[in-house]
Formats: C-alpha cells, sequence, structure tokens
C-alpha cells in the first residue's frame, strides 16, 4: 500500500484529526431544525476539505463560473458534507451528465424563490408540529450555486447561477442520523419541495430498520436468519409471523422490571422453541445504529448472558428502533489456506477500530501488521443494488470482506476484495461454481430491493415523507452459507444509499472499475430528472397509425406530458389508441388530406384544425413521410426554438446521395458506400436505367411506407417490367398517395449481405445513445425483417461502434435537428452499404426491442428531445436472451390456422412464448396493395442465456408442428444466426 501513493491518497482523503479543522459546534434553533452556530464558517470548512480531496486525487483546480442556467438541463444535487464518498458520484455524474450533477455544502445555496433569492436558512421555513405532509404546499426547488465536474470527471466548477438553476434530484444528506446527530437543517428542503428524492428522512428510517426489512424478506421469500425482535414506539406495524422466522414483541417501557421479565420470558421461549440453535447474535437497529455499534456474540445455553445484553441496548433505544437476537448463521469456510500475509493482515484488523470516524481507513489502520497466527476466517458481502431508469433492479457491486469470524465483520475492519478474489481466497473455483454462487447474490440482493420499492408503492405520502420519495439505492450484507452441498447467500441486513464507501475504494485501486458502483444511480437520476421536466409539457403528435398513437399517448401519460395527436385518418386509431388518449387526457384531431408534397397548406390546416393560438413545447412527427410537415408546424407553435426534424429525414436521403463526393467520407471508418442506383420518372428512363445497373434488381418507390410496392427482380426483363408498371402507377397517382411519396422509382444493385439497423438519439448534434440490431439476410424485398425490432446484433463491439459513429457522423453533415434516427445497413464482407435513413419514434420499429432488452424508451426520447431536453444515456446490458422465427403463411400453415393461432396465443399469454402475428396491411377501404409484403408472424423464445432460449424456441415450434423449421431455408437461417 505504501507503493502505491494514489491508493495512500485516497485512503487518506477526507482529512483525519490531526490534519483537519474541527466541525463547528451546533445548535437547536428556534424553527424546530439543528444548524451549525456558524454557517459561514461551516461551509468555509467543507469547501477547504472538498479542494483537499480534489488536490489529493490529483484533479484540476477548483474552477469559478456565473451565469445564467443552461435551458431544460437536468439539475441533480447531492447536499451533504464534504467526506470523500461524495467524489465518485461527482466525477461519474460530470460523465454521465456534465456539468449536471452537484455537491452543495448547505442548504443555504438553495431558495424557493427565484426572484428575491431569498436562500434556505433559519427562519424561512419553520417546522410545524403535527403538520401533514399531504396537506403541505409544495414549491419548485432553485440551486444557487453548487460543485460539478465536466465530462472527463477531471475538473470541478463552482457555479453560481443567476437566475437560480432549478432542481430536478436531490439527494437530501442534512439528517440527524446521516451526520451523526449534528445537523438536521436540510430538512426543510425534502418537506416543502415537490422535487424528486432519492430516500427521505422517513424512508430512511424504514430501509435502516433490519426488522422492517427482514419482513419484507420474509414476504418475499428471501432467505435471513432467524430473528426476536423487541421494538420501541413503531413508527411501521410490525407482524409476528412465526411461520416465517420472525418473532416481534413492542416494548412499553425502556427500563423496569416489568421490561426485564417480558424480555428474559420472550427470549427463553424463543430459544427453546428453536432447538437448532447454537450461537446468537445481539445487535441494534435503527438509523443511528452504524459500523457493527452494540454487535455480540453469545452461546445459546447462556441466556442470562443474552438478556443482559438486550436489556443493555435497550436502554439505548429510540423511537422506532429496536434489539435483533438472529440465529448465527455459520458462514461457508474457506477451502484453501490463506497466505501468511494476508492472514497477518487479518489477524492484526481483528477487534481494531479505525483511527478516525471517517468511512475510509487510514494507512496505517492497513499497515499495522504482526505476526500472529491465521484465526479462522469469516467474510461479510456488501451488495450494492439500484434501480435502473425503467424501475428494474440491478446488482452494481458486490465488495467482499474478510475478517475474525469471533467478531462483527464491517467496513471499518476489512480491506475491500472484489467477489472474484473473495472466490480464489475461498476457493470458489472457476467456471460454473463461481457463476452459480455470483447469479445467486445477484438474484437475492435484486429481489431485496424489489421488495422495498413494492413496499414503497403501498406507502402513503405520510409514510414517505414527500409523494416524490423512492429508494435508489441500497447497499445488502450478505453471507454465503453452505446447504445440501449447495452455495446459498443469506441476507443478514440492509443499508441505505450511503454504503459504497468500501466499493469505491476498491474502485480506485482498479481503474477498470471507475465509477461503476454509481453509474446505474446517476443514470437513474438524470432519467427521473427528464420526466421531471417532462410534466405538464404540451407536445403536438403527428401520426400516421395506431402503433404510434398508442405508442405516444402511453409514453405521455407516464411522463406527466399532455399531448395534441394530428392523425390523417380516424380509422388508424385502434380502440386501444383510444383507450390510451381518454387515460392520459390527450386529445385528437383528425386532419384528412395531409401530404409532405403540400407541406405548408397541411400545416396551415393543422393549424386551423388545433388552434391558431395553441402554443406547444415540441413537435414531433412519428411518421418519416410527414417530415415537411412536422417542420412546418414546429416553426409555427414553437418559434422554431426546439423544431425537431425528428420525422423529415427522408427527403435526406438523395441530398446525402448527391454529396457523395471525395473527400468527405475519408474520415469515416469503415468507409461508406451507398449501393448503385438510379431514380427513373418515364418508360425510358426505367428502360435505361435496367442497362446500366446489373441484376439482380431491388425495384420500389423512392419514398414508400415500408416495403409497400418493392419487388425483387432477377433478371432484366423482370426489371423492366415492373419498374414501368410503378412508373405507370406513380404517374397516375392510382392508389400511389396511401403508400408512396412523389413520383420517382429506384432501381438499386441487389448484393447479399445482412441488413442491420442503427438506432441514434442526437441532441444538439451530440451522440446520446446508440443501439444496433440484426434484420437478417436480405434474400427478399418484402424481407423488413421483424427481427430487427426485436433483437440485439450479434456482431462484434468494434463494428457495431463503428456502424453507430458512422450513422452519427451522416447525421451531422446532414445538419440534422434533435431527434432518433434509424439507418440501415447492408453489411458485406468487404464494405458497409448504406441502404435507408429514416426515423422511428414512436413506431412499430421501436416499441418493444430497445425497451425490453436495454430498457430503454425511444419514444420517450424523442418526446423529450422535441422539448428540447437531452434524455438519459443509458447503461445498455442486454437482460435476456430472445431467439425469434419468421413464419409464413405460404410455407408454414401453421401460422396463420386458427386452431394454431389460438394455441400459440395462450402460450403468449403464458409467457411461454412472445408473438407478434403481422396481418395483411390494408390501406384505405381494407384493399390489399399488390407487391405488400407476405403475411407472416414472429415466434420468439426467452431464455438466460442464447443456448436456452434457443432450444425453448426449437421445441415450442415442434410442439406447434410448424413445417418447415429444421429444414433449409431463411426461417433457419433466422433460428441459427440470431
Amino acid at each position: 500500500l505504501s507503493a502505491h501513493p494514489f491508493l495512500t491518497r485516497f485512503l487518506t482523503m477526507g482529512g483525519d484529526a490531526e490534519s483537519t479543522e474541527p466541525l463547528v459546534p451546533s445548535r437547536k434553533c428556534a424553527d424546530g431544525y439543528t444548524r451549525p452556530i456558524d454557517i459561514e464558517k461551516e461551509v468555509e470548512r467543507s469547501l477547504h476539505g472538498v479542494t483537499r480531496v480534489h488536490e489529493q486525487l490529483g484533479l484540476a483546480p477548483l474552477r469559478h463560473e456565473t451565469g445564467p442556467p443552461p435551458p431544460n438541463a437536468p439539475c441533480i444535487v447531492f447536499l451533504g458534507e464534504e467526506d470523500g464518498i461524495r467524489i465518485t458520484h461527482m466525477r461519474e455524474g460530470g460523465r454521465v451528465s456534465p456539468n449536471n450533477v452537484f455537491q452543495v455544502l448547505d442548504p443555504s445555496w438553495f431558495t424557493f424563490d427565484p426572484e428575491r433569492r431569498t436562500p434556505v436558512g433559519e427562519g424561512t421555513h419553520p417546522y410545524t408540529e403535527g403538520e401533514k405532509e399531504s396537506d403541505r404546499e409544495r414549491k419548485k426547488l432553485y440551486l444557487l450555486k453548487g460543485i460539478s465536474f465536466d465530462r472527463f470527471g477531471h475538473t470541478p466548477t463552482m457555479w453560481t447561477y443567476d437566475p437560480p438553476r432549478l432542481v430536478t434530484y436531490l439527494v437530501q444528506g442534512f439528517t440527524m442520523a446521516r451526520t451523526g446527530s449534528y445537523r438536521d437543517d436540510g430538512m426543510p428542503l425534502e418537506r416543502h419541495a415537490d422535487t424528486p428524492l432519492c430516500s427521505s428522512c422517513k424512508l430512511e428510517v424504514v430501509t435502516s430498520d433490519k426488522l422492517h426489512t427482514r419482513i419484507l424478506l420474509a414476504c418475499n421469500q428471501v432467505g435471513f436468519p432467524a430473528t426476536l425482535a423487541f421494538v420501541y414506539k413503531p413508527v411501521v406495524v410490525h407482524r409476528t409471523m412465526a411461520e416465517l422466522a420472525v418473532q416481534v414483541h413492542e416494548l412499553g417501557e425502556l427500563t423496569g422490571d416489568a421490561t426485564k421479565r417480558m424480555v428474559e420470558a420472550r427470549t427463553r421461549e424463543w430459544i427453546e422453541s428453536n432447538p437448532a440453535l447454537r450461537r446468537l447474535v445481539v445487535k441494534p437497529s435503527g438509523p443511528t445504529f452504524q459500523q457493527s455499534f452494540g454487535v455480540s456474540f453469545h452461546d445459546a445455553t447462556r441466556v442470562d448472558e443474552v438478556v443482559a445484553a438486550v436489556l443493555a441496548l435497550v436502554a439505548q433505544l429510540g423511537p422506532s428502533d429496536c434489539v435483533l437476537v438472529d440465529e448465527f448463521l455459520v458462514p461457508m469456510p474457506p477451502r484453501i489456506v490463506v497466505n501468511a500475509r494476508e492472514a497477518a493482515l487479518v489477524t492484526a484488523l481483528r477487534g481494531k477500530q479505525p483511527s478516525r470516524s471517517k468511512n475510509f481507513m487510514s494507512v496505517e489502520d492497513h499497515l499495522h501488521v504482526s505476526k500472529i497466527a491465521r484465526p479462522g476466517l469469516g467474510h461479510r458481502l456488501r451488495v450494492v443494488v439500484q434501480r435502473t431508469l425503467d424501475n428494474q433492479c440491478r446488482v452494481v457491486s458486490i465488495i467482499c470482506g474478510v475478517g475474525d469470524i469471533s467478531a462483527p465483520i464491517g467496513g471499518h475492519n476489512t480491506i475491500a476484495r472484489t467477489f472474484s478474489q473473495f472466490c480464489d481466497t475461498w476457493g470458489i473455483s472457476k467456471g460454473e461454481p463461481r457463476d452459480e454462487a455470483y447469479r445467486a447474490v445477484c438474484v437475492e440482493g435484486e429481489r431485496t430491493l424489489q421488495a422495498i420499492i413494492e413496499a414503497e408503492d403501498n406507502m402513503s405520502v405520510e409514510e414517505k415523507g414527500s409523494p416524490a420519495a423512492q429508494t435508489d439505492s441500497i447497499g445488502i450484507d450478505m453471507i454465503l452459507s453452505m446447504r445440501n452441498g449447495v452455495i446459498v447467500p443469506i441476507v443478514i441486513e440492509c443499508n441505505d444509499y450511503d454504503s459504497t464507501s468500501q466499493a469505491q475504494e476498491l474502485e480506485y485501486c482498479i481503474p477498470r472499475l471507475h465509477g461503476s458502483v454509481v453509474n446505474t444511480w446517476m443514470v437513474t437520476a438524470v432519467a427521473r430528472s427528464v420526466r421531471y421536466l417532462m410534466h405538464g409539457k404540451r407536445v403536438l403528435v403527428v401520426c400516421g397509425g395506431h402503433p404510434e398513437v398508442e405508442r405516444a399517448a402511453t409514453e405521455a401519460t407516464q411522463l406527466g406530458s399532455l399531448l395534441t395527436v394530428v392523425t390523417p385518418n380516424e380509422q388508424c386509431v385502434s380502440a386501444e389508441g383510444r383507450a390510451a388518449l381518454e387515460e392520459g387526457k390527450h386529445r385528437l384531431v383528425v386532419v384528412p388530406g395531409i401530404s409532405c408534397t403540400e407541406a405548408e397548406e397541411s400545416a396551415a390546416a393543422v393549424a386551423a384544425a388545433v388552434g391558431e393560438g395553441e402554443r406547444f413545447d415540441g413537435v414531433v412527427g412519428f411518421c418519416s413521410t410527414l417530415g415537411p410537415v412536422v417542420r412546418s408546424l414546429s416553426r409555427r407553435f414553437t418559434g422554431g426554438a426546439a423544431a425537431s426534424e425528428c420525422a423529415g429525414i427522408a427527403q435526406f436521403q438523395r441530398a446525402l446521395i448527391a454529396s457523395y463526393a471525395e473527400p468527405m467520407w475519408h474520415t469515416v471508418n469503415p468507409p461508406l458506400l451507398v449501393l448503385k442506383h438510379r431514380l427513373v420518372r418515364t418508360a425510358d428512363e426505367a428502360d435505361a436505367a435496367v442497362k446500366a445497373l446489373r441484376v439482380p434488381l431491388s425495384v420500389r418507390p423512392d419514398v414508400a411506407v415500408g416495403q409497400i410496392g418493392a419487388h425483387l427482380a432477377f433478371n432484366a426483363e423482370a426489371a423492366t417490367e415492373q419498374a414501368r408498371s410503378l412508373v405507370e402507377r406513380l404517374a397516375a397517382r392510382r392508389d400511389a398517395a396511401k403508400f408512396a411519396v412523389g413520383d420517382a422509382v429506384l432501381l438499386a444493385e441487389y448484393r447479399d449481405s445482412s441488413l442491420h439497423d442503427v438506432y441514434v438519439v442526437m441532441h444538439s448534434g451530440e451522440l446520446v445513445a446508440g443501439f444496433m440490431a440484426d434484420v437478417g439476410p436480405p434474400n427478399l424485398p418484402q424481407c423488413d425483417g421483424p427481427t430487427a425490432y426485436r433483437l440485439p446484433t450479434r456482431e462484434d463491439v468494434d463494428t457495431e461502434s463503428s456502424l453507430v459513429n458512422t450513422t452519427h457522423f451522416v447525421l451531422r453533415q446532414m445538419a440534422v435537428g434533435d431527434g432518433v434516427y434509424r439507418c440501415r445497413w447492408q453489411l458485406r464482407a468487404t464494405l458497409p452499404n448504406m441502404v435507408s435513413l429514416d426515423t422511428c419514434a414512436g413506431g412499430d420499429f421501436m416499441s418493444e426491442w430497445c425497451q425490453r432488452v436495454y430498457g430503454y424508451s425511444l419514444c420517450e426520447a424523442a418526446l423529450a428531445l422535441s422539448c428540447g431536453i437531452r434524455p438519459a444515456v443509458p447503461t445498455v446490458r442486454v437482460r435476456k436472451h430472445l431467439i425469434g422465427a419468421v413464419l409464413y403463411e405460404s410455407r408454414h400453415a401453421r401460422c396463420t390456422d386458427a386452431e394454431g393461432m389460438q394455441y400459440m396465443r395462450s402460450l403468449a399469454d403464458r409467457d411461454v412464448l412472445a408473438m407478434w402475428p403481422l396481418d395483411r396491411v390494408s390501406v384505405g377501404g381494407g384493399t390489399v396493395i399488390e407487391g405488400n409484403e407476405e403475411p407472416k408472424c414472429l415466434v420468439a423464445c426467452f431464455g438466460d442465456s442464447r443456448d436456452e432460449a434457443e432450444s425453448a424456441l426449437r421445441t415450442a415450434l415442434d410442439v406447434l408442428a410448424v413445417d418447415g423449421v429444421g429444414e433449409a431455408g431463411e426461417t433457419t437461417w433466422f433460428v441459427s444466426n440470431m
């Protein structure tokens, strides 16, 4: 450790008693809150501690900036003292959302009055005893100043805002429990702001209540020790569930003979009813009991000793605190001998308290080693679980501590290890045993947070302390136990969001881990900020069909936004779409005759229908052929401030090809190629184009809805016939207006390759997010690839990132606005070819796969971008494997047989498989356009691994008796290659 200066600096950051000024004394003020007697001096002391941490980590000096806040930007604030555990949050926050994540050292850096800029302080919001949370008026909270980091997490800046900046997410650290009863003057922010909160003072008490969380675990069948609890004045109602190993007894008084007799009687009864007990653990529970305070171990036969330990702790309890008597679970023993140096180090730390009351040990604590024989070793796993941006639970870190089995093991007396290092020490072999242990820990950790989330969803505002409070991050202590030869994780206790200190310590030892312990949390904070900013926004949406209407209405309702949905055909809105509109109190406006060829006239008709005096925060289109109409409406209703090109990309396709010239593409890797093609409008031009191009040829309208009207010609005669027929139809506008725009026909050379869709989210010219999906082999122009909107790519990371960056480069060259775009590529053995570039926001292409696989809603991103708000950047991790087969009517009779479809739907309802039936596309009065895709459906199965999903799919298709699967053909390609 002494040879690692970077780690040495980190372990000593925050200062110790010799190098840090003492805290300014605090007092309880007349408004009911406790705060330092000299606020300015305490802020000066805290700021000195922050700059010292920056210096010790080799960061840039603190800069000072003054100016107006950026419009529609998240503002995530951590309020708390200058301890070192905030530095990882700030630096990773800068990487996730540059200069939008702030460290604030005092409540006076906030205001509820942006005009007068009155700081929050003594007397501004006095505490009223008995006032209900639901009756209290809540206001918007604004930031006067704060410290943030740049996108590299290297340069800190002290920002002073004029006017103040709207706070969109708050982590409130000035509570009695969190500051060791030093101050609680952050409570007015929590009690009076409508800002989204990570936890709250009331949730903090509940989460740190070991008894309450164990009852939640019992209800959700998560393993934990058998428990006897004595609780004093509980905040929540605890239930006695003997069958679930939890017994609860409420204390009327903390002292007295009656209390002593009750504790002794209940303890003896509990021990006698559990004859398997050998050793017991006595511990206090409550937000003020931390770092193994008061924990003791006892022989189960020494009841008097156990009772004495319980009574000693009972005398120190406060309201809602309790004392637990737990079964001592023997952890899984190490299977190999620890090397002598590690054994000596662990022995030296046994029972030794750190030299200062900070979260990090000093270097002296780590280096105090003596030659003592190796003791019996125990362990503790600190599992950090966080809520994702779509309210799922994810384990982000597993940190292991090793110590003496006869003493409490915590972060204050152990050295942090990764799970892999712990497995090496404990003799858990690599491969399946280690993977199984890791999965078991993750499952129990995620189930624990899920139990807390479900409990919070059922809490009232009074119980949560704020309508916008929720738990986004917890730390869970576990041990691994052996039961019937299987490694089983056991939950010991839960800790609230400030439980990542050891994980951060380890991050600075292992650079590849930097920021990983808080990245998911920061992404969630940005996502909640975006939803907070979108609440009440009014958005004009131009849709072309019912999937877009239903999707947009559902997303907007969740965001709290109000939509005015414009569609050219009332029949396009399904019953589900109408229900979604009514639920969110959105408005539907039908404007017949909208056409991109007459954009200004169509925009005027839409404006007249919705009202010329209406103003919208954003305008977005979910139909790529109506792009010019959307841009015209944006200029009318938003003044061009947030003019979105989100649906106007079709007309840029020809501009892109026209600009294909040297040396523009020399900077792109891989080089961008456009397939050789011709645009024709007459029969003679069609004949000349066929002669100039090499067959096979794809013949289709230049701009069309999906693949309607597309053909694949394998010889010149067929190509000429199809091109002439399509030119005639478009020139005569015979039912063409319903599926094509303009009168141009595109003839392009066909190449044997694989198709891939790249989805790009852009804001202010920057790449926010990029996803790549595999479509399949383009063996037919009708193969529009239903798998494209269901399955992530299986290409290597280099290919995926290269195509995402290339797509972003093309969009920047075309100077498009904020939005969600899709680019289709043909990937060959030599170079990729761009096939098409259009918008997909809200449509069928993105309604399923991206949200299911990555938890990222492209529709929500499109709505936010239309209002000028940068959406959250996802933490990409594939959650499950999904393999599908495309079943065609002409080759797989079962897929359209009524009995077969009914059976498949029944399997889908039971989550055995996922099914997306794609019926015939009807246009206008129900006619089917010639050359449209053949009716088909997609059947897919999920699995925790690719092999499991593939096996499930083959079994399902065999049960369905689907012909053709397993034989040579394109269907087999989907099964074996997706």
